[in-house]
């Protein structure tokens, strides 16, 4: 009953919506807030120089680092279900040099990071053909799915990345990516809805959202969005601490749940899961309107 009910709902959402676009980049940053950080370092105003000073430091801002895309990444190997090694250390680390790398173009101009991020994108979506593992393959696509997502709506607009790779990017985030997060969200293993811990079930919604805002489909988004509502209202209860705000699990696999969908361009009186207006969509550092547990 409950999948027949996401299904109208994303159908009715959709039909309502199709002819609104997306604004980007529009995901963890929108362009004002790239600008406006942009300027305050260049003006050398703190916290954000010393913050850029930071960043520059990471091993992830090098111009020297080597992608490792692999066919298959796995998350939960050396089991029946997958005979490999977990090798998903090589995703992560490379989603988060191309996002690094991305951040630095904005900020400080220089193509050359610019160019090492699209490097880092393309062959990863030249090579990669599969999440595989066991239940944990689950986490791998709604966590690194969504790292990936995010350093290419960064680099979107960036004239060096040609056209057909960038497409291929985005094929590669539909067919590798978007089939396991949503099969996730529709099926949770055939466990029950509270099985899992909160960091699953959002990890793989911020994932799907943000193949949406990627590739402009307003169904995708619109999908993970009707997920959302549905697993606040059936799942919060029982693996999350609702009275204080504090997710249980976050500790333990904080970047799963280190994002919030916004929209000030809302209607009054909307619930707050319609997140759908064809302004600002961006998913945010939930670091600043969560407080996670010791």
């Amino acid at each position: 009953m409950k999948k027949r009910y996401l299904i109208v709902m994303t159908l009715c959402s959709s039909l309502w919506l199709n002819a609104q676009n997306f604004i980007h980049p529009g995901m963890l940053h929108t362009q004002a807030d790239l600008d406006r950080t942009k300027a305050k370092v260049e003006a050398g105003e703190e916290p954000w120089a010393s913050a850029y000073r930071k960043l520059l430091t990471s091993p992830h801002v090098s111009l020297d680092w080597k992608a490792a895309p692999v066919e298959k990444i796995v998350r939960g190997g050396r089991t029946i279900w997958e005979p490999d090694p977990d090798n998903y250390q090589l995703a992560y680390r490379d989603a988060a040099t191309a996002y690094q790398c991305a951040l630095v173009w904005h900020i400080s101009g220089d193509k050359a990071y610019a160019d090492k991020s699209v490097q880092i994108l393309n062959a990863w979506a030249k090579t990669c053909k599969k999440v595989s593992g066991d239940t944990n393959a689950c986490l791998a696509y709604g966590l690194y799915g969504y790292q990936f997502a995010n350093a290419a709506e960064l680099m979107r607009g960036y004239p060096g990345w040609d056209a057909t790779d960038f497409g291929r990017f985005k094929e590669w985030m539909l067919k590798v990516w978007y089939h396991g997060v949503i099969g996730f969200l529709q099926g949770r293993n055939g466990t029950q809805d509270d099985h899992y811990w909160s960091n699953w079930g959002l990890c793989n919604v911020l994932c799907a959202m943000s193949i949406g805002i990627l590739c402009d489909d307003v169904f995708i988004y619109n999908q993970a969005t009707e997920y959302y509502s549905i697993w606040k209202t059936t799942v919060t209860a029982s693996r999350c601490i609702i009275w204080s705000g504090n997710c249980i699990r976050t500790n333990a696999d904080l970047s799963a749940t280190s994002g919030r969908c916004r929209n000030p361009t809302a209607t009054k009186g909307m619930p707050k899961w319609h997140w759908r207006w064809p302004q600002t969509f961006a998913v945010r550092d939930a670091t600043k309107a969560m407080t996670f547990m010791p």
